[in-house]
């Protein structure tokens, strides 16, 4: 028996060592922007007046219906913490508590305005870019006129959501999904309006704004309720899945005068659909940032441009199902991409480094090819070895410090007293309890 004991407390001591390394952090609040509350914000929403010398508190959990508010205060020159433990109705009735504090102090304090600039940004050179210009046509004003209302429609591109956005959420993922709506939208709008073969100029330009403006504003929307990282995947199988449209619309024959507009219109426009849904689908398979989906994108691209430069330097006679190739090549690169970054979280900068990289190593294999030779599918291929080469280096160089930490994340372990009860017990020796659950998501 004494045995049994010593075996419990081992195992105990076990258990809690893992159980404290997989903690992770949690947001404080209801609305989701809060995860520490240092000296400063203790002193607006006057909560721990408990405790002196305050510097900061943060919660932090450990499975399904265990938290631990962790508070660190100074007393005597020393820092001191204190750790409350804490169920999941405790923490929930602490994050609307802090919620309220909030709301009553000032609202502000707990709004996530980390892409209010970006979007801004990005309404501003839509307004300059194309706004400024549609309206004008589509109200067919001229002449000084015209300029007056170019310049007014260029302010409010930025005056309009500024002031709309003072008081609210612009994340990341709101300015970029809303950018990209906006941007692609003018693309969409041309689709939509040539499904019907529509031939007058101002209905086109009053598609394209329309559609625009709606993405714009569905962007913003429902880039609320996305992770930093998801769009950038999202927005990226979005553009590849237009571009496979475009480029199945061949092979299919869409492009002929039987199906008129029609055919092609509707082809880029379900490759659009499809892009979104499968980036959307990659986002949630594996964790990206913004700088994986930099890296997929990449390897997107190489793998297009291979085909391609292969053809050329093989001097195929163009047909119609030529651009079955790229796409292929194209998607084999994405999924490459994806199952390369399944461990890793390259940093933005990183990612773009990868990009421009790659871009400047197809550069330099184009200038070699372009010594060697003036033929287009030797340059092409030089250029194609010269971006291979520079994407693995540069990927091979990188990916080792963008090792992400999974094995805290994935690794659960769950204590049950119940299985302690074969111990105090005989009459439940022969039950197959377990005391420790133990599971790692692959």
């Amino acid at each position: 028996m004494k045995a049994n004991y010593f075996l419990f407390i081992i195992i105990i001591f076990v258990a809690v060592k893992f159980a404290k390394a997989q903690e992770i952090s949690v947001f404080l609040n209801e609305e989701n922007t809060i995860e520490v509350i240092d000296s400063e914000l203790k002193e607006k929403l006057m909560l721990f007046l408990e405790y002196d010398n305050f510097k900061e508190a943060r919660v932090f959990k450990s499975d399904e219906n265990t938290y631990f508010l962790v508070i660190q205060y100074k007393k005597n020159d020393r820092l001191q913490q204190n750790r409350i433990t804490l169920d999941s109705v405790a923490y929930l009735n602490l994050r609307k508590k802090i919620s309220s504090a909030v709301r009553e102090v000032d609202y502000t304090i707990g709004l996530d305005s980390d892409g209010r600039a970006e979007w801004l940004l990005g309404t501003t050179c839509l307004s300059l870019g194309f706004y400024g210009w549609a309206i004008p046509n589509l109200l067919r004003i001229s002449n000084k006129p015209a300029v007056a209302t170019y310049l007014l429609t260029g302010a409010s591109g930025f005056f309009i959501p500024y002031f709309i956005s003072e008081n609210r959420d612009v994340s990341h993922s709101s300015a970029q999904l809303s950018f990209y709506g906006g941007t692609s939208g003018i693309l969409h709008g041309l689709l939509f309006y040539e499904l019907f073969n529509g031939n007058n100029e101002k209905e086109r330009l009053a598609a394209m704004l329309g559609t625009s403006l709606t993405e714009l504003v569905l962007g913003f929307v429902i880039g609320k309720n996305l992770y930093k990282g998801h769009t950038d995947v999202m927005t990226s199988m979005a553009t590849f899945g237009t571009a496979y449209g475009f480029g199945l619309a061949a092979p299919l024959g869409l492009y002929s005068s039987d199906y008129g507009k029609t055919g092609w219109a509707a082809s880029a426009l379900v490759g659009t659909a499809a892009g979104y849904y499968v980036g959307s689908l990659m986002a949630d398979k594996l964790h990206y940032t913004p700088g994986d989906a930099s890296v997929v994108s990449t390897f997107g691209l190489v793998g297009g441009y291979v085909p391609v430069s292969l053809l050329a330097l093989a001097d195929v006679e163009l047909d119609k199902y030529y651009t079955l190739f790229p796409i292929l090549g194209s998607v084999g690169g994405l999924y490459l991409g994806h199952c390369l970054i399944k461990d890793k979280d390259f940093s933005d900068g990183n990612g773009l480094l990868i990009e421009v990289g790659t871009m400047a190593s197809t550069l330099l294999g184009m200038g070699i090819g372009y010594m060697i030779s003036n033929e287009g599918g030797t340059i092409l291929t030089a250029g194609a070895v010269g971006c291979v080469l520079g994407l693995s280096a540069l990927y091979s160089a990188l990916a080792e410090q963008s090792k992400s930490d999974v094995s805290l994340n994935n690794l659960k372990i769950n204590f049950q007293p119940s299985g302690l009860l074969p111990v105090f017990s005989s009459k439940y020796e022969k039950i197959n309890l377990s005391l420790i659950n133990i599971r790692y998501n692959f």
